[in-house]
């Protein structure tokens, strides 16, 4: 029994956290061209980089509680945790710092904007969920 639950709600994530990274992707392309074309600074790049990172875990909790129905804010939160847990591990492989004050601004923006995506994706008025 709780094997079909879990596979129910397994689904709606795998999709949320796979649209959210290519959001997340396709911001990042954006930004980048923004900096080689223009004389944005180098010292916003952390910030733009939460900033995106919040953008894409609305993205994530909005499409994966759009997809389960119901329980908009656990499965949003729920998105945003393992989006966090993800960015922390590869932040600690890459620089080698598990947590910075910038780092902690950011997953903390990353799970409210996934919980609030979530609660939104509840509450549109399409669903994805087939009947």
């Amino acid at each position: 029994m709780d094997n079909i639950k879990f596979k129910k709600i397994l689904k709606p994530i795998i999709w949320g956290l796979f649209l959210g990274t290519v959001c997340l992707s396709i911001l990042f392309i954006i930004i980048s061209l923004m900096i080689v074309y223009t004389s944005l600074s180098l010292s916003f790049i952390p910030h733009i980089a939460t900033v995106c990172g919040g953008v894409s875990g609305f993205v994530s909790g909005y499409i994966s509680s759009k997809i389960f129905g119901h329980k908009g804010l656990l499965i949003g939160l729920l998105c945003g945790i393992i989006m966090s847990a993800v960015i922390t591990i590869a932040t600690l492989a890459m620089s080698g710092i598990m947590f910075s004050g910038g780092e902690l601004t950011k997953i903390i923006i990353i799970l409210i904007a996934s919980a609030i995506g979530g609660a939104f994706g509840v509450n549109s008025n399409s669903s994805l969920k087939k009947p």
